[in-house]
Formats: C-alpha cells, sequence, structure tokens
C-alpha cells in the first residue's frame, strides 16, 4: 500500500487508539483506493491486465468510492472500534 503505518503510529497513541485500528485505517484508505491512483502497481496490473483503460473502470469502483465517506464516519461514531486502556461495552 502507498500508505505508511509510521507515518500515523504516534498520532493514534496520542489519542490511545489501538494499533489495530492503524492497521484498518491504512487498509481502509491504501489498498481500497490504490486501484483508482493510475501510477500505482495495482491500477496498473488491472489495465493490463483487462485491457480497460482507468478513467473507463474507476466509476465503477464502487466500493472503493463509498468507502472515503464510510471509513471516517464510522471512526467518528466509534463504530466497530476500541480505544485502548477503556474497558470494552457488552451488550
Amino acid at each position: 500500500s502507498f500508505v505508511v503505518g509510521d507515518a500515523f503510529r504516534s498520532r493514534f497513541d496520542a489519542m490511545g487508539v489501538p494499533r489495530s485500528l492503524l492497521s484498518r485505517s491504512i487498509e481502509d484508505y491504501g489498498t481500497m483506493l490504490e486501484s483508482l491512483i493510475p501510477w500505482t502497481a495495482t491500477a496498473v496490473f488491472m489495465v493490463a491486465t483487462t485491457g480497460v483503460a482507468w478513467a473507463d473502470y474507476a466509476p465503477w469502483q464502487l466500493l472503493s468510492l463509498t468507502n472515503l465517506l464510510i471509513a471516517p464516519l464510522w471512526v467518528l461514531l466509534g463504530i466497530g472500534m476500541k480505544r485502548s486502556g477503556l474497558p470494552e461495552r457488552s451488550y
């Protein structure tokens, strides 16, 4: 992925957010968006394999595009995450 976890590790630690969420964030943005950036290895592979130009398949990457809105919303609302050092809520 083109996003490096070391760049954000200290910020996540300062906020008390577990490293597993850092990994999830890298996955949400790095891997999911990589196919939409034409000069990455993933996009080059997709174009070479399918013969479909990047601009032609980009609008059909619905999961990747929707993820731009959903992933930060989940973080802001605290959905699917727990803070370090705090007890887990049981339902």
